[in-house]
């Protein structure tokens, strides 16, 4: 599972100052991946 996530994202290992960060960056990672579904290159999983 972990290496079909790599091939398909940016899987780097990240820290975050606190819970809200760790939030604010999953949301926009989780926005990121539906723009490029939708509008990108990123071809989307059935």
């Amino acid at each position: 599972m972990l290496g079909a996530v790599h091939a398909r994202w940016d899987a780097s290992v990240r820290t975050f100052t606190d819970a809200a960060d760790c939030c604010r960056l999953s949301a926009q990672f989780c926005t990121h991946i539906q723009n490029e579904e939708l509008y990108g290159s990123l071809d989307r999983l059935d």
